[in-house]
């Protein structure tokens, strides 16, 4: 038959008392022996040792941590974070300066110059076992140097207690100093008798040691929570220090008179002056790496395997630890092992686990290399794992995500049940209750018939279905009825109920509206705008009229969106709201609070006042340059912006010019105009006005500020254009521009446009317009003219001394035109056969003293020869 064992918390110290392994637990007498506890680092500021804080078996009060400061000058808190590990779960890291805090830093705030303070470590409620992981960052403001100190203030309900009546640990019992200066040991101990009162001595009287206790409101009741604070100052520069403290207590007694006994609290008689507990205390002055751990007699309950518990190991020393290696006794299994070396304030964490029928404890030792420059290298750090298998027992809960409350009428809703099997029996020939309307089975996984079977940690599950079409309230409750074989090997029964909350109601209108954050950015030039567009949607189950429409004073209603005041939304309907932010010519800026678009509505008819839906919105509007053309005036063309004709002669040349303005509200630097695109045939002239930038020149144009550029299509002898004789080829496209805004630091590069078009049409033609005859002249006759026709006096007509070779060509090849008409005289010699011949000739504005291809305009003439 098997044995089965029920551990309470007395058995579970007792199992403990064994597992008290080195750190001062000694049995009686002065001279305690030294346990293997690490050493702990010390820095300039430093939080001193703490031993395990005992908890449970009545334990009351709380303990405290104290943090040294061996600097000569006062230094000042700047962040003060924990983590809480504890039931296998370790949470982020915490602030531990505010109200919520379970480590009181407020005396902490600042230390002065080789002062000391007091952190209060409160306890998580139904504390079992765990750990805080502080971290205290301070800066000294006379040398702008900061100083990180850390350390792990552990709490176990497994700390076993001495036959003289106290229960305490001195696993971190060894401690680094720095040569001439000042830590602290706090050992918390809880008393499990009651005493008269609790003194501590150092051992031989050594003055390094000063030993203090404080047990709350001077209560050395059974349960109070003490704490034994030990200053250690005055080391000198020994390599190590050793030293030891004994704690004693005198006895409550009853004192006897003839009526009746006289309580030890009211009588307060000393009775004998007995020895409680020691600790040895180790202090080296050599910089190491250093271990600490809150772990000290590790439960691992049930030991089935699914019990693993997290340890932490802490390097709060100077130096980085190397070579972990961490073992433990059968049956502890170490498991996700992430420690292997750790640099100062740094920390890992791995798992011990137990499989195991029975009940019992075992050692887990860690060997590391403390990373000391010279003397002892080698670190170790024990503690024991207390394992508890438990006893079958029958146990199922009945749980779910889903919510049966507020579930409108006419509809269904659908909750599933999880039944899991959450004790150590297997439970057979499961019942579940029969549902009633409302409510039905759908499909799960569970056995409705009554032969359903769990066995522990399998699960099931009942798929409830909730069709309402009344309204109401109340409570479904689900039973669930099933055998299990007791350890006896009796057929047992195990019924547990769990109730759901239902609640079935009119549909409801909800109106929501998306999206439902926006931030607009604008700037503030007095043009720019941002607009939005809103959706109200009603995803409720019934119509609802829109009650109210607010749009905050910042924004504008376009007035577009089909939304209205009054309008109703039905059920799945949406109406839309548009809404504009700007223009401004003023810095605005929510500065992260949003204002809100709302929409007021009752989501039934039972509402007596509005529910609303809203939208919040974020604005900003920054102070902004806006450069844009605010005049273009074309001369030497007729027409009007934006098509203009253009007479091609150097008397009257085609000019622009353009202006460029600054309306905005902020400087526009770097401002610069390009000109690089313009057509073929146009340069840049000195403008009127202030000049802009152009080409890899650039100006600053303030606000209110213009500037102009002015372009001409001429060309280097100052005649006319010859790359555009006629045709468009002088249209052009505005020049564009670029700046930076001197205030949002954007650069900007724009495309202009003036008066809605950015592109202007210039149509060229020539300035004069010339035909010629074709006359017929007689070879060996008289001589011929060539007579060239235009309405433009003045011109000049040039016919090469390259053309018409063998001719004699009259009037030096070239006439001015007058009265519309002028002629050059052509003989051709008497033997020269007949046809016809062609020529060239310059048709040349008035003044042209050299006709060519850049000033002057070819064509060509013929005439027949008889």
């Amino acid at each position: 038959m098997k044995k089965y064992i029920k551990l309470t918390t007395a058995a579970l110290i007792a199992i403990g008392v064994a597992a008290c392994s080195g750190g001062g637990g000694s049995s009686g007498g002065n001279n305690p022996q030294p346990g293997p506890g690490p050493i702990t680092v010390a820095t300039s500021v430093n939080i001193g040792n703490i031993t395990t804080i005992p908890t449970g078996n009545g334990s009351s009060g709380i303990s405290s941590v104290t943090v040294s400061n061996n600097l000569a000058s006062k230094v000042i808190l700047q962040k003060a974070t924990y983590v809480l590990s504890q039931n296998d779960t370790t949470s982020a890291e915490l602030p531990a300066d505010n109200a919520a805090s379970p480590l009181d830093v407020s005396q902490c705030s600042s230390i002065g110059a080789h002062g000391v303070c007091s952190i209060g470590v409160h306890l998580p409620e139904g504390s079992l076992q765990g750990q805080y992981t502080l971290k205290l960052d301070y800066l000294d403001p006379a040398t702008g140097k900061s100083h990180t100190t850390s350390n792990i203030i552990g709490y176990s309900e497994a700390i076993p207690a001495t036959a003289t009546g106290v229960r305490y640990s001195s696993q971190n019992n060894n401690v680094y100093n720095e040569a001439g200066g000042t830590t602290t040991i706090n050992i918390p101990f809880q008393l499990t008798k009651s005493f008269g009162k609790v003194t501590a001595k150092s051992n031989n009287d050594n003055p390094v040691f000063a030993p203090s206790i404080n047990c709350p409101g001077n209560s050395f009741a059974a349960g109070t929570l003490c704490t034994l604070s030990v200053k250690i100052s005055g080391t000198g520069t020994a390599p190590m220090v050793l030293g030891g403290i004994s704690v004693y207590g005198d006895s409550v007694v009853q004192a006897k008179s003839a009526n009746k006994a006289v309580s030890a609290k009211s009588s307060s008689l000393k009775g004998e002056t007995g020895y409680l507990f020691g600790t040895q205390i180790t202090v080296s002055q050599n910089a190491t790496g250093n271990l600490v751990t809150s772990a000290i007699n590790t439960v691992v309950s049930p030991s089935d395997g699914t019990s693993a518990q997290t340890i932490t190991l802490l390097n709060n020393g100077a130096a980085t630890i190397s070579n972990i290696q961490i073992s433990g006794a059968t049956p502890v299994i170490i498991g996700s092992n992430g420690c292997s070396s750790l640099a100062a304030n740094a920390s890992c964490t791995f798992t011990v686990n137990v499989t195991s029928s029975t009940s019992g404890q075992a050692p887990v030792t860690v060997n590391y290399n403390n990373g000391a420059s010279t003397g002892n290298t080698s670190g170790v750090l024990a503690f024991n794992v207390i394992y508890i298998a438990s006893a079958d027992s029958p146990a199922l809960t009945i749980t779910t995500n889903n919510s049966l409350v507020n579930i409108p009428k006419n509809t269904t809703a659908t909750a599933t049940l999880v039944v899991a099997n959450t004790g150590s029996a297997t439970i057979s020939n499961i019942k579940f209750t029969s549902m009633a309307t409302p409510f039905t089975y759908g499909s799960g996984s569970c056995l409705t018939n009554g032969t359903q079977s769990l066995t522990p940690g399998t699960s099931c599950t009942l798929v409830v279905n909730f069709a309402p079409t009344t309204t109401g309230s109340g409570t479904l409750n689900v039973t669930a009825l099933g055998d299990w074989t007791s350890p006896g090997g009796s057929s047992q029964t195990y019924s547990m109920t769990s109730g759901f909350a239902w609640s079935a109601i009119e549909g409801d209108a909800f109106f929501y509206i998306t999206p439902n954050y926006v931030s607009f950015a604008i700037r503030a030039d007095g043009v720019d705008t941002a607009t939005q567009t809103f959706t109200l949607v009603n995803a409720g189950l019934q119509a609802a009229d829109i009650n109210s429409l607010t749009i905050p004073t910042e924004f504008t209603d376009l007035g577009t969106g089909t939304c209205a005041v009054n309008d109703e939304l039905a059920a799945n309907g949406s109406c839309t709201i548009n809404v504009e932010y700007g223009p401004t010519t003023t810095a605005e800026d929510s500065n992260n609070t949003p204002v809100q678009l709302t929409a007021g509505y009752k989501p039934n008819g039972n509402y007596t006042s509005d529910v609303t839906a809203f939208a919040n919105l974020d604005y900003n509007a920054a102070l902004a340059a806006l450069v844009k053309i605010t005049n273009v005036t074309v001369t030497g063309a007729t027409g009007t912006y934006p098509t203009f004709s253009y007479v091609n002669t150097p008397a009257t040349p085609l000019a622009v010019e353009v202006t460029y303005t600054n309306s905005g509200t902020a400087n526009a630097s770097n401002f610069n105009v390009a000109l690089n695109n313009l057509p073929v045939g146009y340069a840049s002239v000195t403008p009127s006005g202030t000049a802009c930038g152009t080409g890899a020149t650039t100006t600053t144009l303030a606000v209110g500020g213009t500037c102009n550029v002015k372009f001409q299509a001429v060309n280097p002898t100052g005649l006319y254009n010859p790359f555009a004789l006629q045709g468009s080829g002088l249209s052009f496209n505005l020049p564009g521009f670029s700046y930076t805004d001197t205030n949002t630091k954007l650069n900007v590069n724009n495309s202009p446009t003036y008066s809605s078009s950015n592109a202007v049409a210039v149509t060229t033609t020539l300035f004069a317009s010339v035909t010629s005859n074709t006359p017929t002249i007689t070879a060996g006759g008289a001589a011929g003219n060539l007579t060239f026709t235009s309405a433009t006096n003045g011109t000049i007509i040039t016919i090469p001394a390259s053309q018409l070779q063998g001719f004699t060509v009259g009037n030096s090849g070239t006439c001015t035109i007058a009265g519309g008409t002028c002629n050059i005289p052509v003989t051709i010699p008497a033997s020269f056969p007949a046809g016809t011949a062609s020529y060239i000739y310059y048709v040349s504005p008035t003044g042209t003293v050299t006709p060519s291809t850049t000033n002057s305009i070819i064509q060509s003439g013929s005439f027949t020869i008889n």
